[in-house]
């Protein structure tokens, strides 16, 4: 069991399996999702490994390009096709990878083509003649491998172990089947993690011309958590979530309604606030609303709340009104840090509290400025 190795034993065992597929033959992987025998899926050698893998499979449907980074894969596809991604499939592929998501870029036949041949895949082994099916797995091992192999130009396509008769369910192996298999040469390794953490397959995301998608088959995602990815979360910090950071958002909001920052490529958007050192329930401070009436801006009724790591995941983009405020944020969420930024890439935005109500006011004209652009380049 893979788990109990030590970190080098670890690493021996990804070079392993990724000098494999260089080589054309087959391995066994881990997924989250369940096992999958992958293969080189290129010309050459990755042409007589996807027939091996076809012919042991024995499945009609066309494999899978696992890839370490799903969001590349997706610019390297429209590259290829001589377009640019959809902003909506862009917002898909980002918010759910990695993880369980399989997506098939539906694309015309020489556009196809030339994707395909730009990511090094041969043809069929990870289309259907309308679409290219690529996803990247959460789990650390597989990724590893893939990166390992991709280092090297190998595109790796997979399909389910239990379809081999390598796995009984797909989340478990079959121990006497993959000796059976390594034994005869029909793989040439088998990493064995335990029992993979789903056991259910990757739900399937039809990517359509024109940012449109659709679920063709129903996995690990339910169709209802999907569609809430499609909203691109914009997040103001300040310090209380009393003046600044509320103030923002009522301004974004503004300007969204007015059509100063709408949708993009299908997407919409949702607007949030919080405090680096905020308490939960407080209302805005009075000048903030004062500020805002005289900017045409209607301000809804406010609660302050906490920043946590949660809104930062969930968010897009974190403007934040000093950079005491920014490094609080990356501090409290380092996997979010690339989203944080300064709202005003010039410096800090002051504090009006304790200020008379024409701070306020200069204040909400210098935000009104500022969102205006943030939105507009987000857009």
């Amino acid at each position: 069991m893979l788990e109990r190795m030590s970190a080098d034993e670890r690493a021996g065992w990804v070079a392993q399996a990724a000098e494999a597929l260089r080589g054309g033959e087959l391995v066994l992987l881990p997924l989250e999702t369940v096992y999958a025998v992958a293969a080189d899926g290129g010309p050459g050698e990755g042409a007589r490994a996807f027939q091996s893998l076809s012919s042991l499979c024995a499945q009609p449907a066309p494999s899978t390009w696992h890839t370490d980074d799903a969001s590349d894969a997706l610019a390297r596809l429209a590259q290829g096709a001589g377009r640019s991604p959809e902003p909506a499939h862009a917002q898909l592929v980002r918010r759910l990878s990695p993880g369980p998501a399989r997506f098939e870029l539906e694309l015309p036949a020489e556009p196809l083509a030339m994707a395909r041949e730009a990511v090094g895949l041969a043809p069929g082994a990870a289309d259907d003649g309308r679409a290219i099916a690529f996803r990247a797995p959460d789990h650390a091992l597989a990724r590893a491998v893939l990166g390992a192999a991709g280092s090297k130009g190998v595109a790796v396509i997979a399909n389910g172990a239990a379809a081999a008769g390598l796995s009984r369910t797909g989340r478990e192996l079959d121990p006497e089947a993959v000796g059976r298999a390594l034994h005869e040469g029909a793989i040439a390794a088998a990493l064995d993690d335990g029992p993979t953490r789903l056991g259910k397959p990757s739900t399937t995301i039809r990517l359509l011309p024109g940012g449109g998608h659709r679920v063709t088959a129903v996995g690990a995602y339910e169709p209802r958590f999907i569609e809430k990815q499609l909203a691109r979360t914009v997040l103001f910090v300040c310090t209380g979530n009393t003046c600044r950071s509320p103030m923002a958002a009522a301004i974004a909001e503004h300007l969204l309604r007015e059509g100063s920052g709408e949708r993009s490529g299908g997407l919409a958007w949702r607007v949030r606030s919080a405090g680096v050192a905020a308490g939960e329930g407080a209302p805005a401070s009075p000048e903030v609303g004062v500020a805002l009436q005289k900017l045409g801006v209607r301000a809804g009724a406010h609660a302050s709340r906490a920043l946590t790591p949660a809104m930062l995941r969930e968010a897009d983009a974190v403007f934040a009104m000093t950079e005491a405020h920014a490094e609080r944020a990356r501090a409290i969420d380092p996997s979010s840090a690339r989203k944080v930024r300064l709202l005003d890439p010039a410096g800090d935005v002051p504090d009006p509290i304790g200020h008379p109500q024409s701070a306020y006011d200069e204040t909400a004209h210098r935000l009104l400025e500022l969102v205006r652009r943030a939105l507009s380049e987000l857009a």
